[in-house]
This record gives C-alpha cells, sequence and structure tokens, in this order.
C-alpha cells in the first residue's frame, strides 16, 4: 500500500511541475528543470524499488495516455535521468573559440534539447490526475479490507469462535 500512496504523491509532484512549466515562457534553464522533475516524478511510480513494482495493470494502454506515458519513460531514461548520446536524447552541447577583430577571444557555450511540447501538458496533467486518483483508490481498497480482517479477528477468538 505505501508504493500506491507514494506513486499518488510522484503523481501531484508531477502536476505540480507541468503547471510551472505551463507557466514558463522564458527560463530555459527553470523549464529543464520541470521537465525533469515532471518525468522522474511520473516514471518513479513504474519503476523498479524495495518497496514494490507496480504491476502493469497501471500502465496506460490508451491514446493519449499510452504515449505520453512512453515518452516520459523514454525520456527519464535517456535524457533526465541518464544523459545518452545525442541522437539518442536530444541533449547537446558545444563550445566555440573564436577570435574577433582586435584580438579578443570570444567564447560560446551552447546546449541544446528536446524540449517537452507545450500542447502535451494539459494531456499530461490530466494523466496524472487520473493516475493519482486510480493509486490512491486502490490504497483506500487495501486499507478497508485489512480494517475488516482486524475487525473480524477481533470479535472471533483464535479457534474462529465469537468472542462472549
Amino acid at each position: 500500500m505505501l508504493a500506491l500512496l507514494l506513486a499518488a504523491s510522484d503523481m501531484d509532484h508531477a502536476e505540480a511541475a507541468a503547471r510551472a512549466l505551463e507557466k514558463e515562457a522564458y527560463d530555459v534553464s527553470l523549464m529543464r528543470a520541470l521537465e525533469t522533475a515532471i518525468a522522474v516524478s511520473y516514471i518513479r511510480a513504474f519503476t523498479k524499488s524495495s518497496l514494490m513494482t507496480l504491476p502493469d495493470d497501471y500502465v496506460p494502454t490508451t491514446s493519449p495516455d499510452a504515449e505520453l506515458h512512453e515518452w516520459f519513460r523514454d525520456r527519464r531514461d535517456q535524457a533526465y535521468a541518464h544523459t545518452d548520446k545525442p541522437s539518442v536524447s536530444g541533449r547537446d552541447a558545444s563550445v566555440r573559440i573564436g577570435v574577433e577583430e582586435g584580438g579578443i577571444v570570444a567564447v560560446e557555450f551552447r546546449d541544446e534539447w528536446l524540449p517537452f511540447p507545450r500542447k502535451w501538458i494539459g494531456p499530461a496533467m490530466s494523466l496524472f490526475e487520473r493516475q493519482r486518483e486510480c493509486f490512491r483508490a486502490e490504497a483506500v481498497s487495501i486499507q478497508a479490507k485489512l480494517e475488516k480482517r482486524q475487525s473480524s479477528a477481533a470479535e472471533h477468538g483464535p479457534g474462529g469462535e465469537p468472542n462472549a
């Protein structure tokens, strides 16, 4: 149950980062940090952990959720949490040194990435909300079953006989 509750919390984090990304248009470093937060928070719920690995039943199978899930998984693995080759990750960086007129040395740094498409922010936030509610509902169901068992065990003795 803890894994489900933490997964629901991850959806809250992904949604908060997506809301902030939707409002940001100028600070590229902030946008990249928010995109990283979105992908890592969302996919963390679906990665193996020492707590539990959520069953594949929670992985979306219908459009556009399935495509968003795949995009987040791939980008998390290739660009946000790990760094793969630019042809795979969409990330690249370079430096150029040139001598300008008068002997002035100019240094230019370039950093490129494949941004999260803005038109996907709304559908992504909807996905995070649905996943969060699904995880919470499942956690409540498990808790209700546990409480019912505990109540039933308290009402009956060790041999299954009702307590007087």
